[in-house]
């Protein structure tokens, strides 16, 4: 706290009308009392109509009072008032209090006449409210400007040369300008534009093509998904789904293999018939061929001894018709094939 912002209070509290004289050796030691008073007539000057509860009886009465206070302040004005220094109710106190009283003493200075100010009689801020926004509003875009304007001298010394080579390089151009080659430079320059414009229509045709494109890509793409979704389903529900004739074909099926597996073993028992069938038929062959081989021999053999004997007797018990001991082989060999079958086992 300064001596200055003392005498300054206290005279803006006498221009005010505060209803009690304030001198500044009031404020040289702790005066909660005096603090209060003032806040509370401050809080009525503003609003009327506000509740603020003056007892400060206390401890935490007071502390509720500066509570109340700073948060009005706040609301309704915008000013950030410390609530430790207003509780301390000394000479700190008043730099807060000073930041209130000036708000009412600059709005006092804009109204003709001061009898609006008489005690007790309601202060109609309302209408200046806007026109402190406005204030404030206007002095953070000072700032703003003369910091971009800051910035932008700071730029100036290197922005200075190149603005200078551009203006002496306009005016070499200006100085050496002919009018057929403008015409010709302009020329080459509408054409360029002009084939610029036709790269730009084509492009955009053919992103309206591939949108297009795209666009019919997308339906079919979701065509698809529902048929592939109406298929899946189908084929869920035949998957869980069972024939009427299920269990009629399934015994269909263990009678057709029952039948299979006899036929299998007939065809087998045929196969093994057909092939001993054979190996009799070629036995059977080569039995009559021995056989008649032995025959042509005792015909001979018989043709022979005729021939030679007529006078010569042959002895009685050793004539024997021809094919006899042929006859008795075969027969022995037949039974011998007999023997090898019944060997070799049925079927």
């Amino acid at each position: 706290m300064s001596y200055r912002e003392l005498r300054n209070f206290c005279e803006i509290m006498r221009s005010l009308n505060f209803p009690r004289t304030i001198s500044m050796e009031n404020f040289r030691t702790a005066n909660f009392q005096l603090t209060a008073e003032i806040i509370f007539w401050l809080v009525k000057r503003f609003s009327p109509k506000y509740k603020l509860s003056d007892n400060i009886n206390d401890e935490k009465a007071r502390v509720e009072f500066i509570k109340t206070a700073c948060i009005f302040f706040y609301q309704n004005l915008k000013v950030q008032l410390n609530p430790k220094k207003l509780y301390a109710a000394d000479g700190h106190a008043v730099q807060e209090l000073l930041k209130v009283a000036k708000i009412l003493y600059d709005a006092k200075k804009t109204v003709e006449s001061e009898k609006d100010f008489a005690y007790g009689q309601e202060l109609d801020i309302s209408s200046k409210k806007n026109d402190l926004n406005a204030m404030k509003n206007i002095s953070g875009e000072i700032v703003d400007l003369g910091l971009n304007l800051l910035d932008l001298l700071d730029k100036e010394k290197g922005l200075k040369q190149s603005r200078d080579e551009a203006i002496e390089y306009l005016d070499s151009i200006s100085k050496d300008y002919d009018s057929t080659k403008g015409d010709e430079i302009e020329k080459k320059i509408m054409s360029i534009l002009s084939k610029q414009e036709e790269a730009l229509e084509k492009l955009d045709i053919h992103v309206n093509d591939l949108k297009q494109k795209g666009n019919e890509l997308n339906q079919e793409l979701q065509v698809k998904k529902v048929e592939l979704e109406r298929a899946e389903k189908r084929l869920e529900s035949l998957q869980h789904a069972s024939p009427s004739h299920q269990n009629e074909l399934m015994q269909y099926e263990n009678d057709l293999a029952i039948v299979y597996k006899m036929y299998v073993e007939k065809i087998r028992n045929q196969a093994y018939l057909e092939n001993r069938l054979q190996n009799f038929q070629k036995y059977e062959e080569t039995s009559q061929n021995n056989l008649k081989g032995i025959i042509e021999k005792n015909k001979e053999r018989g043709n022979e001894l005729f021939k030679m004997g007529d006078g010569v007797e042959i002895p009685q018990g050793e004539e024997q018709e021809p094919g006899e001991e042929e006859g008795n082989g075969e027969i022995g060999d037949i039974q011998g094939f007999e023997g090898e079958e019944e060997e070799e086992g049925g079927f």
